[in-house]
């Protein structure tokens, strides 16, 4: 009595295994297009909230200037007699810089790095804040307090 076998035809075939590596190279393609399409939006997002903020700046009236100056001349008297040594000096002037760029240019870097800042595209600040820093987180008294006082006088008044 003979035996007959008949074969199934071939699961592997090569068109099938080339449309297989097909399909996975075009959907790790889709997917890597969708992430840097959604980077590039949040970028943009971003870029477009910093410009809206930094538009929205508003004219110093000139009392204001003053009313920091004389906040700025009254703490370097206090650091200059002694009431506060010169450590908290430095950290009651960048709270006041800061807290004059928060109203007065709409943005809020009370609680932002020097990073923070300086990718903020704003100069006078990040120059005023680079000169804080050292003294602010010191342990040792650095820095001269009355000519930080004076440059933070003078970056105020030039504030338009």
């Amino acid at each position: 009595m003979p035996t007959t076998v008949t074969l199934q035809p071939d699961f592997f075939d090569p068109f099938f295994l080339i449309l297989l590596l097909g399909l996975i190279l075009l959907i790790s393609g889709l997917v890597k297009f969708f992430r840097w399409n959604k980077e590039r939006r949040a970028i943009k997002k971003q870029q477009k909230m910093l410009q809206a903020q930094t538009m929205q700046m508003r004219a110093v009236p000139a009392q204001v200037k003053a009313r920091y100056t004389d906040q700025l001349r009254q703490l370097g008297n206090r650091i200059t007699v002694g009431s506060i040594p010169p450590r908290t000096g430095y950290q009651q002037m960048s709270l006041l810089v800061r807290t004059f760029v928060k109203e007065y240019a709409n943005l809020d870097v009370t609680t932002k790095t020097l990073a923070e800042i300086r990718s903020m595209g704003l100069p006078e600040l990040t120059a005023l804040v680079e000169e804080y820093y050292a003294p602010e987180f010191s342990p040792d008294e650095i820095g001269d307090v009355q000519k930080s006082i004076t440059a933070t006088i003078k970056a105020i008044n030039k504030w338009k």
